[in-house]
């Protein structure tokens, strides 16, 4: 994904959760690459960077219109900023008992929202344009999907909140893993990537 800034030796990059060492190669000994948080205003003048790479932390923010807009201040008109999420909306799953696989996903997507599809009006609000966009479906079993997602977490929850039994979750749960066991689980989640340069 590197590429898609169009780094080169001596370049400037802001990251917040990029590819640090792979930023170090592509902008070598003269180049700089800073990490950063985007939780509050950036402490940096504008035309600071040349490029900027955000990966997975506009989810949980307040304002991730906000920061990216902090962005674009401080990266030069033309640099690119890059920004990839999860589309938490679109997370899927196969399974029998649709209500209830529906009623877990929906706790999931309320709490992690569905940043990921609204990459490209961001980055346009932001102040960039010639925005391009990419999204890749990643195709999981159980246990990773579980990891990523939460799902057991999100069973527990939806069970303490009453928007199920804890036996349709105990079953709903036993169907995933013998589907999962039996070769036949389905779950996936798109990953979106968004990249814009700075207008002057």
């Amino acid at each position: 994904m590197i590429e898609l800034l169009a780094l080169q030796p001596g370049h400037r990059v802001l990251h917040s959760g990029g590819d640090e060492a792979g930023l170090y190669a592509a902008v070598g000994a003269d180049g700089t690459v800073t990490a950063t948080a985007l939780d509050a205003a950036l402490p940096y003048n504008a035309n600071s960077f040349d490029a900027a790479w955000v990966q997975e932390r506009l989810v949980g923010l307040e304002d991730p219109a906000g920061a990216l807009a902090e962005l674009a201040w401080v990266v030069r008109a033309g640099g690119r900023i890059l920004v990839c999420e999860l589309d938490w909306a679109s997370l899927a799953l196969a399974s029998e008992d649709r209500a209830t696989t529906a009623i877990v996903l929906g706790e999931i997507a309320a709490g992690r929202g569905d940043t990921g599809r609204h990459l490209p009006r961001l980055l346009a609000a932001a102040g960039c344009h010639r925005i391009r966009t990419s999204a890749e479906t990643l195709v999981l079993d159980l246990a990773v999907l579980d990891e990523v997602a939460g799902l057991a977490i999100a069973r527990d929850h939806c069970v303490r909140a009453r928007k199920l039994s804890a036996e349709t979750a105990k079953a709903w749960w036993e169907g995933l893993q013998e589907l999962d066991r039996d070769g036949g689980f389905y779950g996936a989640l798109t990953f979106v990537r968004a990249v814009g340069e700075v207008m002057g």
